[in-house]
Order: C-alpha cells, then structure tokens, then sequence
C-alpha cells in the first residue's frame, strides 16, 4: 500500500473514531445506570448483555462488509438501495440475529439457574427470551438500516464505506443495543404484570 493510500485512510477513519470514542462513554453510562435496574426486576438479564453487544457488531458488520464489497464491486447499483442483493444481505443478518437471540434467551436462562441459584421456571425462560428477541430485532433492524445507509453515502462521496460503517456501527450499535435492551425489559415487565 503507499503512502497516499495510507493518508486517505486515515483523513476517512481518523474523526470518525474519535467522536465514536467519545459516544462508547455514553454508552457505558447508559449500561452504569441500567446494571442495578435490570439485575433487580429479571435475574439473568445482565448475563445477555455481553453477547448481545458482541451479536450486533458480528451480524452488521458482516453486513456493512458484504455491501462495501459489493458496492466496490459492482454487485450493487449505488441509486437502488433495495435491489435483490441489498434484500437478501439485510434478510439474512435479520434473521441470523432472530435465531441467535433465541439462543441467548434460552442460554441466560441455563446459566441463570445453574450459576446464580434461580428457581427454573418457563415464566423466566420465556421472559429473557423475550427480551433477547425484542433487543436483537430491534437494534439488528435499525443496525441494518445505519449500514445500508453509511455504505451508500460514504460509496457515492468517493470514500470506501469500510472506513466509515465499523466505527459508526460499533458507537450506534453499543448505544442502540443498551437502549433496545431496556425498551425490550419494559415491554416484557409490562405484558408480565397484566
């Protein structure tokens, strides 16, 4: 790679690290605030946060990597955001991150009983089923979106959307995930208490 390549990577990633930096603090702030909430209203809850943080990087960021691919290579047309290829990318991340959420509820719910001491129940299987499903939907959805949409713009300005979509995509995605995490428990603790 020479020198200019290099350059233009940089003068692309550099800023967009650096106010991601900045925003992954508020994230934690927002995780800080919510840890004594969530351990106190449904055990097992703080057990998913790690793999659900880790699900939307590892499913949109394959997808971000998959249309800055495309894109470069011709795959997919810059003026049709909904083409063939853009709808069975975006279909499969959604539902790779529905069947791996199933399976994050479902492992919560063993090592909460098997670890922490609960009392099985399917009320609880069901419930940090629930939340996992409704966060991953959620935040892999609006991740996808995010994706669809930096890849796109960064393309038609002429930067390579690699540079761009993983940092923006971990920062949203930190901060998406912990939102979608606490819409997800106050549904739950809400369709629980009718």
């Amino acid at each position: 790679m020479d020198r200019l390549g290099v350059k233009r990577i940089v003068r692309q990633a550099l800023p967009m690290l650096l106010l991601t930096g900045f925003f992954n603090l508020g994230a934690g702030g927002i995780l800080g605030g919510m840890e004594e909430q969530m351990a106190e209203f449904l055990p097992g809850l703080l057990i998913m946060v790690p793999p659900l943080m880790d699900l939307k990087g590892n499913i949109t960021g394959a997808l971000a990597s998959r249309l800055g691919s495309g894109l470069h290579q011709g795959l997919i047309d810059q003026d049709q955001l909904l083409s063939d290829e853009v709808k069975t990318n975006v279909s499969a991340a959604i539902a790779l991150g529905f069947l791996t959420a199933l399976a994050i509820g479902g492992m919560a719910t063993v090592i909460t009983v098997v670890v922490m001491g609960t009392t099985f129940s399917v009320t609880l299987l069901l419930m940090l089923v629930s939340v996992a499903l409704i966060a991953a939907s959620l935040s892999v959805m609006l991740l996808c979106g995010v994706s669809l949409i930096v890849s796109i713009l960064s393309y038609r300005r002429g930067w390579d959307p690699d540079n761009l979509t993983t940092p923006i995509l971990t920062t949203l995605g930190d901060v998406l995930t912990l939102a979608s995490l606490y819409v997800a428990l106050i549904v739950v603790l809400s369709v629980a208490s009718v």
